[in-house]
């Protein structure tokens, strides 16, 4: 995989069996503002989970955050909140916008 860019924290969204599934990821903007972003795999449809995909998509969705605020599937939503709580200890000297899952 490589690696995130800089200023930016992730984690991997397990399944049941523990098994990687996806990502959250929060990443500090040039304007000092979070964004956040996730990927999530389509395991059931046949699909493998690719590090490296996964993390470029979830860094996609956070360049362009809070458009896509309130779609985030249940499936990644407790990983969702602790990226969340991460981020706002992580970068303190950041802006937050408020979060509200839908």
């Amino acid at each position: 995989m490589t690696n995130p860019p800089n200023n930016t924290i992730f984690q991997y969204v397990r399944n049941r069996r523990r098994e990687k599934i996806g990502v959250v990821v929060a990443t500090k903007r040039d304007d000092n503002t979070v964004g956040y972003g996730y990927s999530l795999c389509a395991v059931n449809r046949g699909d493998d989970f690719n590090p490296s995909t996964a993390l470029n998509i979830a860094l996609g969705r956070a360049q362009t955050w809070p458009f896509f605020q309130g779609v985030v599937p249940s499936s990644v939503a407790n990983d969702w909140e602790e990226i969340w709580d991460r981020s706002e200890r992580y970068f303190k000297d950041a802006k937050f916008d408020t979060y509200d899952n839908g």
